[in-house]
This record gives C-alpha cells, sequence and structure tokens, in this order.
C-alpha cells in the first residue's frame, strides 16, 4: 500500500504532476523549473505547447519493483493567465490579439 503525497498521483510505476507555466513560455517555448522531491528539476517546454497537454520526463517515476529503471513522471501543463497587467502589458496583448 502506497500512501498519497500532496503534489503526485501515481499510476503504476509513473507519477503525474502538474505545473503552472506563463502563457509565454508555453507559445514561445523554454524552461522551466520544477519541484521534485526537494530537489529542482528543469524542464523543457516546446513551443506551442497547449494548456492541459503532458511532457514527459522519462526515468523520473517509481522504480521498478522486480527490474531495472524506473517509470516516467507525467507532468500536466496548465497555464497561467495573467490578472494584474501594467499597461504596457495590455498594450501588447492587445497587438498580438490583432494577428490571431
Amino acid at each position: 500500500r502506497v500512501q498519497d503525497h500532496t503534489l503526485y498521483k501515481r499510476e503504476d510505476d509513473n507519477l503525474i504532476a502538474e505545473k503552472m507555466i506563463p502563457f509565454s513560455y508555453a507559445a514561445l517555448g523554454g524552461k522551466v523549473d520544477m519541484d521534485y522531491f526537494g530537489k529542482k528539476i528543469r524542464i523543457s517546454v516546446p513551443p506551442g505547447t497547449q494548456s492541459g497537454s503532458y511532457l514527459r520526463i522519462i526515468g523520473k517515476g517509481v522504480p521498478h519493483f522486480r527490474a531495472s529503471g524506473s517509470g516516467d513522471l507525467m507532468v500536466k501543463i496548465n497555464l497561467e493567465t495573467p490578472d494584474d497587467l501594467t499597461d504596457r502589458q495590455k498594450e501588447l496583448f492587445e497587438e498580438l490579439r490583432k494577428y490571431e
């Protein structure tokens, strides 16, 4: 029996976690840091990542019980929507909206 964790859900030998990222990282791609059991790991977010999609980090799940290796860490990406924009940020988003 495995005790529940506040940040991770287990599915077989895989771990499932969620990560909030800024819209700009989802659109343009980039690297974001994530807490991983007291350590930081860096995740590469590909350009055009959609909210609700999963990124697979190979080998960062639960060690296999009767075999070598580990499951994977599946990170569900959620987008942060800015709620207190400066005037300049609003202008930039308005400019961006013209091209959608």
